[in-house]
């Protein structure tokens, strides 16, 4: 590796630490200073975890520090500022809590060591009245308004759900806290606030007068993760040393496609776009995921970095199963903007609002429809899709099979693959496709390519293949990297004996000539295993691996067909 790079942190490091110590800091000190030298004294942005929220506030928090020497060379040295100090008071609400009157003990414990760093001693024992106190003896104490930070300012009811009594005895908890900064408003130079979800009945609209939402404001679009721009400046001269690190490890050096070999500084490009690009706020400005793109850049491998930590996978489960929304697994059409901005109750989450809130989903175009501003919203890159595919094709999957356990559907499900009974597992993905209900299938006139050569049909109809085989065996892999390609669906049957499947949509059938075109494209599927070599590592190894080709057309037609060993 070339030691004339910058380092690279993939945990949250301090801005000063990042400057003093010589690591990269993709510059936003620009759309910093235009927020602080704005008339607006209470801001409110929200963004998905692991989106550089806290690295916002700790940039805001030096900018009142009056250290002008952190910024030499900075966008807001270079637009000019003065720097002037104010004292800052920084609350992290990620707190480890389970209960109300933990999440009281946690806030009462953030309180004291805010006033013991500042050498002020607080009287008051009741959370609300402690942050009231030391605001006012801060502001005493230094005779300058006081800069408060708020970070993930709901997380003690995200992280509480999908246990909705939890949920609403700690937004009680959060409303009494947030609520008591109305008294203290005039004391401000600053409230700045960040958080994923906008939940209702916080307190924090009405305890911070005329709170400005910078979320969907134009302006501040990119305030959070890397524009292409910023990755080419920053990141740049670090894309040859990758390329030469995944040929030398022999890593999958193509797209999904296996169309478009990653040999040159656009080509690898472009994959990083794909995998990581996308996320939109305004539907004009295009950012890519920065702990991802850290993770990446550490470590030269693509992979799927990003977690929801708010996010947990029983609440989204939950989300999908208790809503009902038209999504084509790439679009959703038509939302108006008072949804998207929606405030959530947390015992009645909504999934559209939800999902954008927590990163599942972001904007593809705004536009008008009969006078009303209108989002299309879309799952935004390759690292995001498997994940909110499983968990919107397991609600599909809900739908169709009422008890996931059932012991004889495995059974007929691997003893069609271990006996090559073609025939009998036709049958069983026809009826799993032909049964689900109409308006959940992926329209003919919605089938544009995405950015990896595959149609959405195509994609739904492998998902759902893949959930159903998740659900009911041991062991099934979707897009396993391999050597040459990544194969639609790896199951294990046992520790010897492995099945490799892919999956051919057969678009543009005439009726005289569905079975011939479903042949025809199962054929295609195996010839693809073939060349590709999916299974040779398991034949080094001793192992079998079974190949199967499936061909599938419309709501029920299938054609299966197993090849060699």
């Amino acid at each position: 590796m070339n030691t004339s790079f910058k380092k690279l942190t993939t945990d949250f490091t301090p801005f000063r630490t990042l400057i003093e110590d010589d690591y990269v800091y993709v510059d936003k000190t620009g759309l910093l200073r235009e927020l602080v030298l704005g008339p607006d004294n209470a801001i409110f942005l929200s963004r998905p975890r692991r989106f550089g929220k806290s690295l916002v506030l700790d940039t805001v928090a030096e900018i009142f520090s009056g250290d002008a020497s952190l910024f030499d060379g900075l966008q807001i040295q270079k637009l000019g500022y003065d720097f002037p100090q104010y004292p800052v008071l920084r609350l992290d609400m990620s707190l480890a809590n389970s209960s109300p009157e933990e999440l009281k003990r946690a806030l009462m414990g953030s309180l004291n060591l805010l006033a013991e760093e500042n050498n002020l001693t607080l009287k008051s024992k009741d959370y609300n009245n402690a942050l009231k106190e030391l605001i006012k003896k801060t502001r005493n104490k230094h005779q300058k308004d006081v800069v408060l930070l708020i970070d993930e300012y709901d997380d003690p009811v995200s992280s509480a759900l999908p246990d909705k009594i939890l949920a609403e005895k700690n937004t009680k908890v959060l409303s009494k806290f947030y609520g008591g900064l109305k008294t203290v408003n005039s004391l401000l130079r600053l409230a700045f606030v960040t958080g994923v979800t906008r939940y209702s009945m916080m307190g924090i609209s009405s305890g911070l007068n005329n709170l400005y939402d910078i979320s969907f404001d134009k302006k501040y679009a990119a305030i959070c993760g890397f524009t292409p721009e910023e990755m080419d400046h920053y990141f740049g001269d670090r894309y040859p040393a990758i390329l030469q690190s995944l040929n030398s490890d022999n890593y999958l050096a193509t797209t999904k496609s296996g169309r478009q070999v990653l040999s040159t500084t656009a080509a690898l490009k472009k994959e990083i776009l794909n995998w990581y690009d996308g996320y939109s706020w305004d539907g004009l400005t295009k950012v890519l995921n920065p702990i991802s793109i850290i993770n990446f850049l550490d470590i030269h491998t693509f992979g799927r970095f990003w977690k929801l930590s708010g996010a947990s996978e029983n609440l989204l489960t939950n989300v999908f199963e208790n809503s009902s929304f038209e999504l084509t697994f790439d679009k959703l059409e038509g939302v108006p903007l008072d949804e998207l901005l929606a405030k959530l109750i947390p015992d009645q989450v909504k999934a559209v609002p939800f999902l954008f809130q927590t990163g599942y989903l972001t904007i593809d175009k705004r536009y008008y429809k009969n006078s009303v501003e209108c989002f299309s919203l879309k799952v935004p890159n390759f690292e995001l899709k498997n994940e909110f595919y499983s968990n919107f094709s397991m609600n599909l999957f809900k739908l169709l099979v009422k008890d996931t356990k059932k012991v004889q559907e495995a059974i007929k499900l691997e003893t069609a693959f271990l006996k090559r009974d073609a025939e009998a597992l036709s049958k069983i993905i026809a009826a799993l496709y032909a049964e689900l209900p109409a308006v959940l299938h992926p329209r003919a006139d919605q089938d544009s390519a995405d950015e990896h050569g595959r149609a959405p049909r195509e994609s739904f109809y492998h998902s759902l293949l893949w959930v159903y085989c998740k659900v009911l065996l041991k062991d099934a892999r979707a897009e396993e990297p391999g050597s040459k390609g990544t194969p639609d669906l790896t199951l294990a049957l046992n520790d010897q004996t492995y099945v490799i499947v892919e999956l051919k949509y057969a678009q543009d059938v005439g009726q005289d000539n569905v079975e011939a075109v479903l042949n025809k494209r199962a054929q295609d599927a195996l010839k693809a295993i073939k060349d590709k070599m999916y299974g040779q590592h398991y034949h080094l190894k001793g192992q079998k691996a079974l190949t199967v080709g499936v061909g599938v057309f419309g709501r029920g037609e299938v054609k299966v067909i197993f090849g060699g060993d």
